[in-house]
């Protein structure tokens, strides 16, 4: 639960700072499922497109109203049609969070591959895990027997990664450094020293690429 929540917060900064140094600009959602982060962000002039496949952006539009500057798209992020739907000339910031774990490391590199070649002005916000977190993660998964959320997708080197999409990196962050300053007193040491050792290892991680 703090792992998710520290994504979170961190992929928040981050949108909020592109924001933040841009007068205008997309910010998209992809494989949005019920995130909330439109209503926990200073939007400003930026607009949000929220993406996912048709029966969870269903599901999201009973139970989350559209926002005046946010629009639901009902689409596959790989498939990438969902691009019609926004100028891709303007500055754009794409974020897929807990969602690149479930392919292999080719759909990654060609989703990537094929938005350079539409978009003008874009950047990558993404989660990943190294190979110790992978198996660390599908080892509780399988203790539950659902054998549907199976893990693949990985990465050793955060620098090596963007080179093999011909990316800029720019910036590469763990999940726990603000949240072990703020949970200080809040959280047991087994806690404290799990953060710790998950962002020196890079067990979990949030990379930025330009794209």
């Amino acid at each position: 639960m703090i792992a998710n929540v520290a994504r979170s917060y961190n992929l928040d900064q981050m949108v909020q700072n592109y924001i933040d140094n841009h007068d205008k600009c997309n910010i998209v959602n992809l494989g949005v499922g019920l995130e909330t982060s439109y209503y926990r962000i200073n939007r400003k002039n930026s607009m949000f497109f929220e993406v996912d496949l048709p029966e969870v952006i269903e599901l999201r539009e009973k139970y989350l109203e559209v926002g005046e500057n946010e629009k639901f798209i009902k689409g596959d992020l790989f498939k990438l049609e969902w691009c019609e739907e926004l100028d891709t000339t303007s500055p754009t910031l794409m974020i897929v969070s807990g969602v690149f774990q479930y392919f292999h490391e080719n759909d990654v590199l060609k989703f990537i591959s094929a938005t350079k070649n539409i978009f003008e002005n874009a950047e990558l916000i993404f989660d990943a895990t190294n190979k110790f977190g992978i198996k660390y993660t599908n080892f509780y998964v399988k203790r539950t027997g659902n054998s549907s959320a199976i893990m693949y997708f990985y990465l050793e080197d955060a620098n090596e990664f963007a080179k093999k999409a011909d990316c800029q990196l720019i910036e590469c962050r763990g999940f726990y450094k603000d949240a072990i300053k703020m949970l200080n007193k809040k959280v047991g040491l087994y806690a404290k020293i799990s953060m710790k050792v998950a962002d020196r290892r890079k067990n979990a991680m949030i990379l930025h690429l330009k794209i």
